[in-house]
């Protein structure tokens, strides 16, 4: 037995010291050859730390979401999550009708469809999150009962780039996790992740589908729905990977310029 006291001047924080001892008591008398015994001879431990305002609470947060993938292999990943579940991704370009798509694919198979922006907006309200943008770019984001103003955050993610790899490294890893947990007890699953490409495309996702249409079209539907011009399209997709680079991540490529009845066709054909 090892027995530690603590003692100090008065207020000099022997309170703290005390507890700070406790906490770590287990690891003082550890050595290599025994730590593993006491604490999980499978458990693997991960530190983040840094300089102050370096982005620890982020990197945190990018780490918990991350975790389950960290120990992922091809050979175990669908021990984990699923080993007859098939998810099929969309993707694509801005205005290219991945939403329609992807509901026209699940209606095909008969199964879920996960929308990857839907789960984003969730992901703004939690409070690890809200505070890493209070951070960022202050209380101007909030509205008068403390809600995030999803319009402004939009501002600020595309007013730079910085600002928009800012996003995806904070939003990104919990929105993938996400869809890994919906899709964890289905057969089948459609997923519409529009920046796949962007948040990187893990093991579990079997096939992706990328959806295009000619600038033209995209712009003209964005117009109609966003009230876009074409310049705003432009600029946009600046804040997003080359299309060639996007591409490359995918099985099947699908040109939208036609009917609904004729992308429904095209998506039959991949399946």
């Amino acid at each position: 037995m090892a027995l530690r006291a603590i003692t100090g001047d008065i207020d000099s924080g022997e309170a703290n010291a005390r507890m700070t001892l406790e906490a770590v008591s287990g690891f003082l008398d550890e050595t290599p050859d025994n730590c593993r015994n006491n604490y999980g001879a499978n458990m693997t431990a991960r530190a983040i730390t840094g300089d102050i305002d370096s982005g620890e609470a982020n990197a945190r947060m990018t780490l918990e979401a991350v975790s389950g993938f960290l120990d992922e292999t091809p050979d175990n990943c669908r021990n984990n999550y699923g080993a007859n579940m098939t998810a099929r991704a969309i993707t694509g370009d801005i205005g290219s009708g991945k939403s329609t798509a992807s509901r026209i694919l699940a209606e095909i198979l008969g199964c879920p469809c996960l929308n990857a922006d839907d789960i984003a907006k969730t992901m703004w309200h939690r409070d690890d999150v809200k505070a890493c943008a209070i951070s960022r770019w202050g209380k101007d984001i909030l509205d008068a009962s403390g809600k995030i103003i999803m319009p402004i955050i939009a501002e600020r993610i595309f007013s730079a780039k910085s600002e928009h790899d800012f996003c995806n490294s904070l939003i990104h890893p919990l929105v993938m996790t996400e869809l890994q947990t919906l899709s964890r007890n289905l057969d089948d699953v459609v997923l519409e992740i529009p920046l796949l490409p962007e948040a990187g495309r893990p093991q579990w996702i079997d096939s992706a589908i990328y959806i295009t249409a000619d600038f033209a079209l995209r712009a003209e539907r964005r117009r109609l729905q966003r009230g876009w011009n074409p310049d705003e399209l432009r600029r946009r997709e600046e804040f997003l990977l080359p299309q060639s680079e996007r591409i490359s991540m995918c099985e099947h490529v699908i040109h939208n310029d036609s009917s609904i009845n004729e992308l429904q066709r095209k998506l039959e054909e991949i399946i």
